[in-house]
């Protein structure tokens, strides 16, 4: 294992598995509040504006969400019942193709309510619910400047904390188009 993948999981750990509800609870909350925000701030025109070719619009890192996040909510609500979830882990990359993604004004709605069920589900949550059950996830880092990807399984808590640092590495990737 690259010395990247191991900071990746010791960072989960730290900052998710071994974190208080309530901090998570508040980085989450403040992650979906600033990445909606900078949605919001988008103009029309540059919505579907690529930097340069493979690098990704406005409007396509908000389909990456909306399809990376929305399958997201049914494996945490899983594992906030004791459950591992099943099935495979959400691939890395996702995007609707061009002709089949959703307008902005759809996505961005599906977006926010995607976030608000993750907030729901996360207020019911107990500092000392079960950290057996673990979802599959499909992690990646860089190393040397080229992506390593693998499947790493994670508990409730390194979850919902990949779903945050996922939500920020969009945010700097949105902040760098509209700068």
């Amino acid at each position: 294992m690259h010395d990247e993948q191991l900071r990746a999981l010791d960072y989960l750990a730290r900052k998710g598995t071994n974190a208080s509800v309530d901090v998570l609870r508040a980085q989450l909350r403040k992650a979906f509040a600033e990445i909606e925000a900078r949605f919001d701030g988008v103009s029309g025109d540059a919505r579907g504006v690529q930097p340069a070719p493979g690098k990704w619009s406005a409007h396509q890192i908000l389909d990456h969400l909306v399809l990376s996040h929305g399958p997201a909510v049914p494996q945490f609500a899983s594992l906030l019942e004791g459950i591992t979830p099943g099935g495979v882990a959400i691939p890395a990359n996702l995007q609707s193709a061009d002709d089949e993604r959703g307008s902005w004004d759809d996505l961005r709605a599906r977006l926010g309510a995607i976030h608000a069920e993750f907030v729901r589900l996360l207020d019911g949550a107990p500092n000392d619910l079960s950290l057996e059950p673990k979802a599959i996830v499909a992690i990646v880092v860089k190393a040397g400047g080229e992506p390593i990807e693998w499947l790493e399984p994670l508990d409730w808590k390194a979850f919902i904390q990949g779903v945050r640092v996922h939500t920020l590495e969009h945010q700097a990737q949105l902040e760098r188009l509209t700068a």
